[in-house]
């Protein structure tokens, strides 16, 4: 996962390869809230390893993620920008 690096320099990095669906993206939501039990936040990162373009960030609180914030990051079906959905709990 060196390819990450280039993205960001925090201690862990996670890689997850899965088609989107509802249902799949209803379990990333409870994956993402299981990892904050700990953290104050977490990044989800839909990147496309040549494109070295500077990455659009979001942020959203972690009470108010949904099934829409996982589709607009990794359901599109096609790749348009390097982008970031920041998640954080304060």
């Amino acid at each position: 996962m060196e390819y990450a690096r280039q993205y960001t320099d925090l201690g862990y990095i996670n890689y997850i390869e899965w088609n989107y669906s509802k249902s799949n993206a209803t379990r990333v939501i409870k994956y993402v809230k299981d990892v904050m039990l700990d953290r104050k936040e977490l990044f989800l990162y839909n990147t496309w390893l040549d494109d070295k373009s500077p990455v659009v960030l979001r942020s959203k609180k972690l009470e108010e993620i949904d099934e829409d914030d996982i589709k607009n990051i990794w359901g599109k079906g096609y790749f348009e920008k390097n982008e970031c959905l920041k998640i954080y709990r304060w």
